[in-house]
């Protein structure tokens, strides 16, 4: 009974004395809320480093500048590196009609809330 018993005991307190392991986190803390972002790279919990973010042409962790990459647009921006297609063009309208007065006209995107439609009319002898 006494081996019996000093067998029991210290498989009791092995057992009784370990706590059930709880996840590591991705710096090695148990049950840490570190995690892994879409840059691969371990942010959060004790690691001081912030996610990365989406930039504006969705590149997680990237560094692109959006704006019209179009040097003849009238809004073109030189430290754009990419063209997020917000170009805006100023064209001219000249009336070829030899029977109208206008003149030439510099119009702008701002001068048109839907699109544009050029209508050609046919020289009548």
């Amino acid at each position: 009974m006494k081996k019996t018993l000093s067998l029991i005991i210290p498989l009791f307190f092995l057992f009784v004395g370990c706590e059930d392991e709880q996840q590591k986190d991705c710096v090695g803390v148990e049950g840490g809320i570190a995690q892994v972002d879409s840059c691969g790279v371990c942010v959060g919990g004790t690691t001081d480093v912030i996610a990365c973010v989406q930039d504006c042409a969705d590149s997680w962790g990237g560094n692109n500048i959006c704006g019209c990459t179009d040097y003849t647009a009238s809004n073109y921006n030189p430290e754009a590196t990419y063209d997020d297609s917000s170009c805006l063009f100023h064209f001219s309208l000249i009336d070829l009609n030899p029977n109208s007065s206008t003149s030439e006209q510099t119009i702008g995107p701002a001068d048109f809330l839907g699109d544009v439609c050029i209508v050609f009319f046919g020289h009548e002898s």
